[in-house]
């Protein structure tokens, strides 16, 4: 079976970003992952609230979208929202993670998107890079192999939010769809859900003029094997 995983810095990026894909994978019947590096507890206007509360909030309403996702497997690691930095660290975690889950796609973040204001948005797409290289190496991180897992070659890296697409994918079978698992993240979209639909399904038929598509979601698709078919048969 092959498999995706998902490197995202937040709850509900991956859903905001390519749900679509998301959808379009497991229909195709990839085997889904996603790996989350901070717990989001910062993400609130809500003077009320505390950390550990928001905390609590976010890794819920991540259960029932990854339900509603269909993912195989998803892991919060334990950073905090808004002080993740690029390290050594953070690239062995990532690492683990894709030796672990061995994905033929592996997607997140473009780091070099100009004007990303958002630095755990930056540090997450650069270090997921990193751990792609140190993920197939044994000198990398060699105690991981000592626990039982073994290095991973990724074939693909597909970058979302990109500063300069390459690589459009038709979701347009699975849009009236897309929207399910948003609804899900009802801390950070209730309130502003109409606007976000708006803006998504903007963007998506502008990036499926680019192919010919109704909606369609747009990548910087970075590929270490030739001969390898991507998900919509190109």
């Amino acid at each position: 079976m092959s498999r995706a995983l998902f490197v995202s810095a937040h709850p509900d990026d991956v859903e905001l970003a390519c749900g679509g894909t998301v959808l379009l994978l497991k229909s195709k019947g990839y085997e889904l992952h996603l790996l989350i590096c901070t717990r989001g507890d910062k993400g609130t206007h809500d003077r009320t609230l505390t950390n550990v509360e928001m905390m609590r909030v976010r890794e819920s309403e991540q259960r029932e979208a990854s339900r509603i996702m269909g993912l195989k497997y998803h892991h919060f690691l334990e950073y905090l929202d808004g002080e993740l930095i690029y390290s050594k660290e953070l690239v062995g975690e990532i690492t683990f993670h894709i030796r672990r889950v061995c994905p033929d796609i592996l997607i997140t973040f473009d780091p070099f998107k100009r004007y990303q204001l958002h630095s755990d948005h930056r540090s997450v797409g650069l270090a997921t890079l990193d751990a792609r290289l140190s993920a197939k190496l044994p000198l990398y991180y060699p105690n991981q192999l000592r626990e039982g897992l073994d290095v991973c070659e990724v074939k693909e890296i597909w970058l979302f939010e990109p500063d300069e697409a390459n690589f459009w994918l038709d979701v347009s079978s699975v849009w009236d769809r897309r929207f399910e698992m948003l609804a899900a993240h009802k801390s950070q979209l209730e309130k502003i859900m109409n606007d976000v639909r708006e803006f998504i399904t903007m963007e998506a038929k502008k990036s499926g003029e680019k192919i010919g598509a109704s909606h369609a979601e747009a990548f910087r698709r970075i590929s270490f094997n030739r001969s390898y078919f991507y998900a919509d048969g190109t």
